[in-house]
């Protein structure tokens, strides 16, 4: 999966520069890979992105963000069936999704998700 990803990205124009790079290192890292989808205009996303940014430091997990909104993650988008934003899957370093977040109704729930699935990562490791 994760060559798969790597292929997609470099073969499509339609992702945003930063975006498509920050995937790629994410993705290239040999770590895990926390795949955040978000959307620009979403209040839950912008309320939890501090924690967010700070799962690299306090993980072995590199963060990957992919904007719902942008066609060029569509693929992404329908095989995670994401259906709400924020939405989190866990990859391990291979590229097997180990696990998905839940429906994000507040940000304690987001949080509490998060917390559950990077002792995904601790365990793995």
């Amino acid at each position: 999966m994760v060559q798969g990803l790597l292929s997609r990205l470099f073969s499509n124009t339609a992702k945003s520069g930063y975006e498509k790079e920050q995937a790629a290192r994410a993705l290239e890292s040999k770590k895990s890979v926390l795949l955040q989808f978000t959307r620009s205009n979403c209040s839950l996303c912008s309320a939890v992105r501090k924690e967010v940014e700070a799962i690299p430091q306090a993980h072995q997990v590199a963060v990957a963000t992919l904007d719902v909104d942008d066609i060029g993650w569509l693929p992404e988008v329908t095989y995670y069936d994401i259906q709400h934003v924020p939405t989190f899957v866990l990859l391990n370093a291979q590229g097997k999704a180990l696990c998905k977040s839940k429906d994000p109704k507040d940000k304690g729930t987001v949080m509490r998700s998060l917390a559950s699935m990077l002792t995904r990562v601790e365990v793995a490791v």
